[in-house]
């Protein structure tokens, strides 16, 4: 048993060892490998790739710089628009300090004419009140000088109205008359009171 198990192991090497015989159709020559090495990835010489590659990059970089070119023609025309509004905003700024300058010289003149027109109507209310006054005492005056002329002297209130009233020329007149009617003199009295009333009427007072 030993044996021909042996014989069995060194057959089977032998034919391991035995050349691979040629195909049924030996008629036709195996191909010669070529000297030229395969090329890979699928058949793409290399050269071929590398200049895909290169081309690649190439247009890569390319548009980089377009996109690069871009941005930049984007981040001036900003930079002009920034500027443009800040000069607006400084023209604005401008504008809206000397308006609020004129508002307030338009305030101004608003109040100094409000205060004149103010002062202009308080000055015609005197004058008003005090021309109702003078035209009283005259009428007293006028009063007193009838009653001068019938021989009566009692012309004191009167007197004291005018003196009260009158100013001036018109007051010196009745100061005057009063000082002739203490005298008795009832002639320069009404002299005296004549002459007053057509000073306080002429303005003179």
């Amino acid at each position: 048993m030993k044996w021909v198990a042996l014989c069995g192991v060194l057959g089977a090497v032998a034919w391991a060892q035995a050349p691979a015989k040629a195909p049924r159709d030996a008629g036709v020559a195996a191909p010669v490998a070529s000297a030229t090495k395969a090329p890979v990835d699928g058949g793409v010489p290399p050269a071929a790739t590398e200049a895909a590659a290169k081309a690649k990059a190439e247009a890569e970089a390319l548009s980089a710089r377009i996109e690069l070119e871009r941005m930049k023609a984007e981040l001036a025309a900003l930079k002009e628009r920034t500027a443009m509004l800040e000069r607006q905003a400084a023209q604005t700024e401008a504008i809206t300090s000397q308006l609020e300058k004129m508002n307030k010289q338009l305030g101004d003149v608003k109040t100094q004419l409000a205060e004149s027109e103010e002062r202009r109507q308080e000055t015609a209310r005197r004058a008003a009140e005090r021309k109702v006054q003078i035209d009283q005492s005259t009428a007293s005056l006028t009063a007193a000088m009838q009653s001068l002329e019938s021989g009566s002297p009692n012309i004191g209130a009167a007197l004291s109205q005018a003196e009260s009233v009158y100013t001036g020329a018109a007051l010196q007149s009745v100061q005057l008359a009063r000082g002739a009617l203490a005298n008795k003199d009832l002639f320069m009295a009404r002299y005296y009171l004549s002459a007053a009333i057509a000073q306080a009427e002429a303005g003179r007072f």
